[in-house]
């Protein structure tokens, strides 16, 4: 299990939140851009913070909350806006996979 690092720049809360995950870094990022560009297409006026992906929605996926320390290691630390940012011109190829199965 890996140990990642949630956070989302423009939160009101800057608490960090850890999460054990099954998945390796690249498949946790590309989960997170998925669950948020489905958010978006039910509602544009919508988006998750990281409290509500750590509580609500990673759970479905294997994610559980930690309270262990992640080492400092970039590959480990998610920012959900920056992963909105650095994904949206893959947004519709993201899309167009097949739905991530939940364990």
């Amino acid at each position: 299990m890996e140990i990642y690092q949630i956070t989302h720049e423009y939160a009101y809360d800057a608490e960090i939140w850890n999460v054990t995950s099954p998945m390796n870094p690249e498949e946790f990022e590309l989960l997170i851009a998925y669950i948020q560009f489905e958010v978006n297409e039910i509602d544009e006026h919508v988006s998750l913070i990281h409290i509500d992906m750590v509580q609500r929605v990673l759970p479905l996926y294997g994610c559980k909350r930690t309270f262990d320390d992640i080492l400092d290691d970039d590959d480990h630390d998610f920012d959900l806006h920056w992963i909105w940012e650095s994904n949206t011109g893959k947004y519709d190829e993201i899309l167009k996979m097949e739905k991530i199965p939940s364990p």
